[in-house]
C-alpha cells in the first residue's frame, strides 16, 4: 500500500478535457483536497440528509476514516471535516443504513501485515453527518474487496469480503449485529473480488466474484444464485480464460453497476492483458442472469485499476463508464482516468483520457451529483500526494436546434479573473467548422470543433461576449452574453 504521508493546501485548478462524443465535449473542473495518511478506497452517500453526497475516504496508515461533508455546492473542507478511529489498517469502504435506523453507517476492512489480526469495523451514523465509535469483528485475513448485499430474505444489507482465500459473509441479524459464516467454494484457491446483487431476478441477492484458480490455470468470473434460506447455490461460470496464455485477459477488480438503466445489476470488471495493455470488460445483464459481454481495450502499457464508475456525464440519456489508470511511458508513470463514452446503452466508444500529470496511484473512482447543476460528477482518491479529488462536471450540452449555447459566463452574472469561457453549437444537418469568442470586440479564443473553451484575464468591468459559428455551408450563427469581473 501506497502510504506517503504528505499533506496539501486546498487546490483548484481546471482540467479542460475535450471529447469526441456523440452530442458535445466534456469538461471537468478539478477541485483537490488533502486526505491524508494514505487514501486507499472512496465511497459517496447522502450522510446528513441534505440531498447532497458526501464522501468518505480511508486512512491507511493511521487507522480511521475521514468524512468530507459536502458544503451544498460541490465543495469541501480540506483534510476533511471530522476523522473518526477504526481498526488498523482500513483498505476498503463502503456506507449503507446497516441497523435500520433510517441513517448512513460506514463499514471498513482491513489489510493489517502477515501474522496480524484483521477487523471489519462498524461506525453507525447520527444522522447529522457524525459517527459513533467504531465496533470491530474479527476477520480472518487481509481484505481484497468489501462490498454489502441482502442475504436471502434480510431485510438489512450483510458485509460481502473476498480475502483471497474465501468469500466471508458478515451476516447482519437485523438489528446491525453480524455474525461471520465462511462460504466454501471447493476447487478454487484465489478470490481477488466479490459483489452482490440480484442477477437473475428471483428477488434473492445473489454472489459474483472473479477468482484466480491455480490448479486449472484459469482466471474466471462466476455467479453464485442466492437462496431464500441464506444459502448459494454452487457457481456457475460466465466468463473463462487462459491465466497462462499469451491472450490472456486477468480480471481482478468487480463491481455491480447498472450500464444501461434498466434496473438490473450489470458487472464489470477490470483486466489486464498479457502484461501490455489493459482496460474494462463490461458484462451486459439480459435480465435473466446472462450476461453479453464489451471489451474496453485501453492503449498499450495503461492498466485500469481501483472501483469502477459509471454516470450519464453528457446528458443524453447514456451511461458513460469512469476508471482509473496506471499509464506508463518510457517506463515513467503517469496515471491517469479514463472515460468510456457510450454510444449506445449497450457499447462503447475508445477512452477519453485525463492525465494526471505528477499525480500518482488513482483509486476508487465513484459518482455523483456533488453540486447544483443536475449534472453527474465523479470523485476519486490518490496516494500520492494523499489527495481526494472532485470532478465537477462542467460540459456545456448542445443547444436543442440549431445555433450557439454559452454556458459561461452567463449573462448578468459576476465573474474573475481569468473568465471562463464555456459554448457549444449545434449545427443540425450541417457539421460546426469553426467557433470564434470575442470580448469587447476583440477575438479572444477559437475552435474548429463544435465545442469551445477558454480561459481568458480579463479587466474589472463590465464586458461583453460574442460568439460565432460556422457550419460547413459557410453558415454563420451568433450569440452574446455580458458579464462584468469583480
Amino acid at each position: 500500500m501506497n502510504a506517503v504521508l504528505l499533506r496539501i493546501t486546498a487546490i483548484t485548478f481546471f482540467i479542460l478535457l475535450i471529447l469526441s462524443t456523440l452530442a458535445d465535449a466534456q469538461t471537468f473542473q478539478d477541485k483537490r483536497y488533502s486526505s491524508p495518511n494514505g487514501p486507499t478506497d472512496v465511497f459517496a452517500a447522502d450522510l446528513n440528509h441534505d440531498g447532497r453526497p458526501d464522501i468518505v475516504a480511508t486512512q491507511f496508515s493511521a487507522g480511521m476514516v475521514t468524512v468530507f461533508l459536502n458544503h451544498g455546492d460541490g465543495t469541501f473542507t480540506d483534510g476533511g471535516s471530522a476523522t473518526y478511529l477504526t481498526a488498523a489498517f482500513p483498505v476498503s469502504v463502503v456506507i449503507a443504513d446497516f441497523n435500520g435506523d433510517g441513517h448512513p453507517d460506514i463499514a471498513t476492512a482491513s489489510c493489517p501485515p502477515e501474522g496480524t489480526q484483521a477487523f471489519a469495523s462498524i461506525l453507525f451514523g447520527n444522522g447529522d453527518g457524525t459517527f459513533k465509535n467504531h465496533v470491530d469483528y474479527p476477520i480472518p485475513q487481509c481484505t481484497f474487496s468489501l462490498g454489502f448485499m441482502r442475504v436471502g430474505t434480510d431485510k438489512l444489507p450483510s458485509l460481502l469480503i473476498a480475502d483471497g482465500t474465501h468469500i466471508q459473509l458478515l451476516r447482519n441479524n437485523g438489528a446491525g449485529v453480524f455474525t461471520l459464516h465462511t462460504i466454501v467454494y471447493p476447487g478454487s484457491d484465489l478470490f481477488l473480488s466479490a459483489t452482490g446483487g440480484d442477477y437473475n431476478r428471483d428477488g434473492f441477492q445473489d454472489i459474483a466474484f472473479v477468482e484466480q484458480n491455480r490448479p486449472l490455470q484459469l482466471n474466471r468470473l462466476l455467479i453464485m444464485n442466492g437462496k431464500a434460506d441464506g444459502t448459494f447455490a454452487a457457481p456457475r461460470v460466465v466468463f473463462s480464460n487462459s491465466a497462462i496464455s499469451s491472450t490472456s485477459l486477468y480480471m481482478d477488480v468487480i463491481n455491480t453497476l447498472d450500464v444501461n438503466g434498466d434496473g438490473i445489476g450489470d458487472l464489470v470488471t477490470s483486466f489486464n492483458q498479457n502484461g501490455n495493455h489493459g482496460g474494462v470488460q463490461v458484462f451486459v445483464n439480459t435480465g435473466t442472469g446472462n450476461f453479453n459481454r464489451s471489451l474496453l481495450s485501453l492503449t498499450t502499457e495503461q492498466f485500469e485499476r481501483g472501483k469502477i464508475a459509471d454516470g450519464d456525464f453528457r446528458g443524453i440519456g447514456l451511461r458513460d463508464i469512469v476508471a482509473s489508470a496506471e499509464h506508463f511511458i518510457n517506463n515513467t508513470e503517469q496515471d491517469s482516468i479514463v472515460i468510456f463514452p457510450a454510444t449506445s446503452k449497450t457499447t462503447w466508444g475508445a477512452p477519453n483520457e485525463i492525465v494526471l500529470g505528477n499525480v500518482q496511484s488513482p483509486r476508487a473512482v465513484v459518482a455523483g451529483n456533488f453540486n447544483t447543476d443536475a449534472k453527474v460528477d465523479f470523485a476519486f482518491a490518490t496516494g500520492s500526494p494523499d489527495s481526494l479529488h472532485v470532478f465537477l462536471n462542467t460540459t456545456c450540452g448542445l443547444p436543442a436546434t440549431a445555433g450557439i449555447a454559452i454556458c459561461s459566463p452567463k449573462t448578468g452574472s459576476t465573474v474573475s479573473s481569468p473568465v471562463k469561457i464555456s459554448a457549444t453549437a449545434n449545427g443540425v444537418s450541417r457539421k460546426i467548422t469553426a467557433i470564434k469568442a470575442y470580448i469587447d470586440g476583440k477575438q479572444v479564443a477559437s475552435s474548429s470543433t463544435n465545442t469551445l473553451n477558454a480561459s481568458v484575464p480579463e479587466p474589472v468591468g463590465s464586458h461583453k461576449l460574442t460568439v460565432n459559428a460556422w457550419d460547413s455551408s459557410g453558415k454563420l450563427y451568433q450569440a452574446t452574453s455580458t458579464f462584468t469581473v469583480h
